[in-house]
């Protein structure tokens, strides 16, 4: 599966791994291994790693449409939530963007999109490698 969901509560923080062709069924798969996942709360911190993503088969209309429950579920956090997208590519960083560009108007959220895991850890104010994190 081109999508891996990890919770680590004791970080406050959801990672999520997409590698290959990233469809837009992937990224409702990742919302349902979210949502199921043990210790998960809705208020955590993202961190989305598109590094090993090769290719993105979605359109803009695919993308909008799933913004809209994303969108949603940000919204009924009691908390704001921070989310960094780590995007190596220039592919990758269009499709965060476009996408950050899409939910992060709301007052419950920071999106911020990086070029390296290490500038989106320190954003979330995560002390650790990409290494470390992907170890645990």
């Amino acid at each position: 599966m081109p999508v891996k969901v990890r919770v680590f509560p004791d970080l406050d923080l959801v990672y999520t791994r997409y590698s290959g062709a990233v469809a837009v069924d992937d990224l409702r798969a990742a919302l349902r291994q979210m949502a199921a996942a043990p210790g998960y709360r809705v208020q955590m911190a993202r961190l989305i790693d598109l590094s090993a993503a090769e290719d993105f088969a979605y359109r803009f209309d695919e993308i909008l449409d799933m913004s809209r429950p994303v969108r949603a579920l940000y919204d009924s956090s009691p908390e704001p939530i921070r989310i960094a997208y780590i995007a190596p590519t220039e592919a990758a960083f269009g499709m965060a963007r476009m996408f950050e560009t899409l939910i992060g108007d709301s007052d419950r959220l920071s999106v911020a999109t990086f070029h390296s895991a290490a500038e989106a850890l320190a954003f979330l104010g995560l002390q650790m490698s990409i290494e470390d994190l992907r170890r645990r």
